[in-house]
């Protein structure tokens, strides 16, 4: 599913792997909760966290190893924050899925994994789809 949205003048296509925030939501309001903290690895430029921030979430960390992902997410983060609920804690890295020993044990309510699995697992390295697996498991 493609968007067309213009940031800094220049117009760009937005990729929703799958599924985007409406048709997630039913699932994540049944499973989660506004104020867990949230982490949406290999995020690429969507706006699933925008659109969950918006929705209420409070506490939502994406990032990506990509670093034109991370700045488009960040530019768009700095026009939409006015829209944004007070007490929102939103914010977009670079990272890398495989190496999260940065994170305390447990301090993770929610992995959002919307499509990185997916693709780390098709691609030609078995072994870093299991590094991400192991990961998360910390």
């Amino acid at each position: 599913m493609y968007n067309k949205l213009t940031l800094g003048g220049m117009e760009q296509d937005i990729k929703e792997w799958y599924v985007d925030y409406p048709q997630l939501k039913g699932y994540l309001m049944e499973h989660t909760c506004h104020g867990d903290k949230i982490i949406i690895p290999g995020c690429g430029k969507s706006l699933l966290a925008e659109d969950m921030a918006k929705d209420g979430f409070t506490d939502i960390w994406a990032f990506d190893y990509v670093q034109d992902c991370v700045d488009f997410l960040n530019e768009r983060l700095a026009q939409e924050e006015n829209s944004l609920p007070s007490g929102c804690n939103l914010s977009y890295s670079l990272g890398d899925s495989s190496n999260m020993d940065n994170l305390e044990d447990s301090s993770i309510d929610v992995v959002l994994d919307k499509g990185l699995l997916d693709a780390v697992v098709t691609g030609k390295s078995q072994l870093l789809a299991q590094t991400y697996v192991y990961a998360l498991q910390q």
